[in-house]
């Protein structure tokens, strides 16, 4: 199990390679919805960790179930199982659960990632 400082200290340099690389939220569409729910986008989301890319702001999430308010940057973010293999009576969305909860349009980005589950922010342009 990895700490909460481990946690932190991967997704600061995750921020770091971010900004380095020019990574950009990937955007989801509303035709994205099924690949997502069997996992075939999942791995295009980049890990942005606190990086916050040139053109974009953080989406604010409403307190919903599926939401974890308390990411890096306060803005809410989908906790969501990396596995493909979650149940829906976990914490964690399942794929399928997040598949029908995003919003098409918007930009998305790993902020946090622990070894079975990813906290997925939302980007949109200014």
């Amino acid at each position: 199990m990895m700490s909460l400082q481990q946690i932190r200290q991967i997704s600061y340099e995750a921020a770091q390679a971010a900004a380095r690389d020019r990574l950009e939220p990937f955007v989801l569409e509303e035709e994205d919805r099924e690949s997502v729910a069997v996992g075939e986008v999942v791995s295009e989301i980049p890990f942005l960790g606190t990086y916050v890319p040139e053109g974009w702001k953080r989406h604010m999430l409403e307190d919903a179930p599926g939401v974890y308010m308390g990411d890096n940057a306060g803005a809410g973010a989908y906790f969501v199982d990396a596995t493909g293999m979650g149940d829906p009576s976990e914490p964690a969305l399942t794929l399928p659960a997040f598949a029908r909860l995003y919003e098409a349009g918007y930009g998305y980005g790993i902020v946090e990632a622990g070894p079975f589950q990813v906290k997925i922010g939302v980007f949109e342009r200014i």
